[in-house]
């Protein structure tokens, strides 16, 4: 009598991929006990003196953090700047507090535990950091080009324009609305004088002369409002600039207050 059940032989890949998970976890954990190690390794010989045998770890390990936490890796790399203190070599400790407050811009000093030797260096080195992260960044700035100030020579604000600064359109309108004031007075004074100069009786010819003169120093009022609005489009153009866009280039020049003075700037 024939079996009802085919025969189940187990196949080998499940075996295998079971097998490989197994050696691949051995590894991972073997692998993260190295690394552990290391460390404790490091704090033993600075303990024991081996500043010599730290540096030369750290030189083999390098950048390679691997399985080290962030905090492991910056305490190896204060504890390789302590041997190098140790050996009187403070450039290549700096050097190593630097990396290891790259890793961890927060990594302070137990006062009470660590030595004032290392810990002058080591807050030298990290306010030195702070201070770099904390300057602002300097911007290069341009002032108008030669041709713009040309253009607001003959065309008070036109300059401003050329440069992308509205406030030329203030300078236009002001400049035109000032010289029709201007000539539109000129031509009054221009009547009222030859009106003035037309009379023959005593008390018209003082009347006129009285209108005459008050046209005569409205006059000049509107020149002089006239001149200071093109005065001071000129120097407003002499004080703009802007931060130096990419690769433009050109000659260009600017008036930058200071704290105390007026300093004239050129760029090329």
């Amino acid at each position: 009598m024939k079996s009802k059940f085919k025969n189940i032989t187990p196949t080998a890949e499940p075996v295998r991929r079971l097998i490989l998970c197994v050696i691949m976890t051995l590894a991972i954990t073997v692998s993260g006990n190295a690394q552990t190690d290391l460390k404790q390794e490091i704090d033993s010989l600075f303990a024991a003196g081996e500043f010599e045998q730290v540096e030369l770890i750290m030189l083999r390990l390098g950048n390679e953090q691997g399985e080290l936490t962030d905090a492991e890796f910056a305490s190896m790399k204060t504890t390789a700047g302590f041997a190098m203190i140790m050996l009187d070599r403070e450039t290549d400790a700096r050097q190593y507090f630097r990396e290891a407050l790259a890793i961890d811009p927060n990594l302070t000093l137990d006062p009470v535990m660590i030595s004032p030797k290392f810990r002058v260096v080591f807050d030298d080195v990290k306010a030195a950091l702070q201070s770099v992260q904390a300057e602002p960044e300097k911007k290069i700035y341009r002032g108008a080009r030669p041709s713009s100030h040309i253009l607001n020579l003959i065309l008070p604000g036109a300059g401003q324009l050329r440069e992308g600064n509205l406030r030329g359109t203030v300078y236009l309108a002001a400049q035109a609305a000032t010289l029709y004031l201007l000539i539109d007075q000129l031509d009054k004074t221009s009547d009222s004088r030859a009106f003035y100069l037309a009379q023959t009786e005593r008390s018209a010819m003082a009347r006129a002369y009285d209108d005459y003169n008050n046209d005569y120093k409205t006059a000049w009022k509107y020149g002089l409002l006239s001149g200071a609005v093109y005065f001071a489009s000129q120097i407003d153009l002499a004080c703009f600039h802007q931060p130096l866009a990419g690769e433009e280039h050109g000659l260009s020049f600017f008036l930058l207050p200071a704290k105390d003075r007026l300093v004239f700037q050129v760029n090329w």
